[in-house]
């Protein structure tokens, strides 16, 4: 196989620092050309561990043999990156190149982040005699083909050594599902708490409204999961009442077309805007009055800890994970995915900015004292140690 550190694989070994024999390579692999929630946390996690026991790489796959966004990313980052090429997502080469990846970088442990990752890896894992440890955040019905492989994937997640559960939300649903709970570990998305960038953008500026102007924003995949479809009902909703509040939906995705559509055909389209992707949207958050997440299905939201950071108030669904985030009326509002139960919500919390500041520090409180990435850190090193002991022990067995 080919890959790369930097611009090619002999400058990604010769950056390397010498290995000592306490320092245990591990390599997250992915599966995706998107940087988004999963692919932050990737790169977040590989800077916080501590690098005097355990190396942190990333590898992606790649079909056309370009950079990945999420390698390209951990370069910049200063942490080795690799490209996987394949044909296409059905490439039998594939397990092979990882496991001589594994091979060549010497890799005691890999942990993989979706279904196709997941799949190909563990075969790698085992061909390779390693750990395979999966991160599991959650399963989407965008079509029918992502829906067989989620299910290809929720049959085979027991064949890992150890599943990382991103919610105890999610570790009830894989336990229910039938995976051994001695399987099964909850450790939970973080995020940086020292995040205190300006935001770089004047919103309100871009879109032609008064300073003045309240600002409502929900950010994620543009999919039936995350319920833009939802919260653009709900802006509608509240523009009947409230024509001074203005709203703008973050992200891209395939219901991009659906939602611009109607948006005009409702008139809402001085009130409503399609912000679309904003990389680093997290630096931005500050500068909005409120984030809605109107998700259907939800692992851990990282958009959610990320205005947690921000002290922005959060309305949100109570799906998934987001009630271990969100306790409502105590660090933000918690409904039903319903679209006149946001409406509801978002008019309180702009009728109560003082109420909805104060759920916002509370919230902050909660991410600086559970979620940062030294706090996940720990958790993962205990797990790695777990595992390649496991392994040792097995070996000399």
């Amino acid at each position: 196989m080919t890959g790369r550190s930097s611009a090619n694989t002999s400058a990604g070994n010769s950056a390397r620092a010498p290995a000592t024999p306490r320092v245990r390579r591990v390599l997250h692999l992915s599966a995706t050309n998107f940087f988004g929630g999963p692919e932050k946390q990737i790169i977040g996690h590989a800077l916080a561990v501590n690098r005097e026991r355990f190396a942190v790489s990333v590898a992606a796959f790649a079909e056309d043999q370009q950079e990945t966004e999420l390698v390209r990313r951990a370069i910049v980052a200063g942490l080795e990156g690799w490209t996987v090429p394949v044909r296409n997502a059905y490439d039998p080469r594939a397990p092979r190149r990882i496991a001589r990846l594994l091979a060549r970088e010497d890799i005691a442990l890999l942990v993989t982040h979706n279904y196709r990752s997941n799949l190909l890896g563990r075969i790698a894992a085992r061909a390779h005699g390693i750990p395979h440890l999966t991160v599991s955040r959650g399963w989407t019905k965008e079509n029918l083909k992502v829906r067989l492989y989620h299910w290809l994937d929720k049959r085979t997640l027991h064949k890992s050594d150890c599943i990382v559960c991103v919610s105890q939300n999610k570790k009830n649903e894989l336990s229910a599902a039938g995976i051994p709970s001695s399987r099964l570990i909850v450790i939970p998305n973080a995020v940086d708490i020292n995040d205190d960038s300006p935001p770089t953008i004047d919103w309100r500026k871009k879109y032609g409204w008064e300073k003045s102007t309240r600002l409502v924003v929900c950010a994620g995949r543009l999919s039936f999961e995350k319920g833009p479809d939802l919260f653009l009902a709900a802006a509608r909703d509240i523009c009947t009442n409230d024509p001074q509040t203005r709203f703008i939906i973050f992200g891209d995705g395939p219901l991009a077309g659906e939602l611009s559509r109607q948006i005009m055909q409702n008139g809402l389209g001085d009130m409503v805007k399609l912000g679309g992707h904003v990389p680093e949207l997290s630096r931005e958050l500050p500068g909005f009055d409120l984030l809605v997440n109107p998700s259907r299905m939800e692992g851990l939201p990282n958009i959610i800890l990320e205005a947690m950071v921000a002290r922005l108030p959060v309305v949100a669904t109570a799906v998934g994970g987001v009630g271990e985030l969100i306790k409502d009326r105590q660090t933000g509002r918690l409904v039903p995915p319903d679209a006149h139960a946001l409406a509801a919500a978002v008019i309180m919390a702009l009728a109560a900015p003082e109420t909805a500041k104060l759920w916002a520090t509370r919230a902050w409180e909660l991410a600086r004292d559970t979620y940062s990435f030294a706090a996940q850190a720990r958790r993962y090193e205990e797990l790695y140690d777990r595992l390649l002991t496991r392994k040792t022990e097995a070996g000399e067995g």
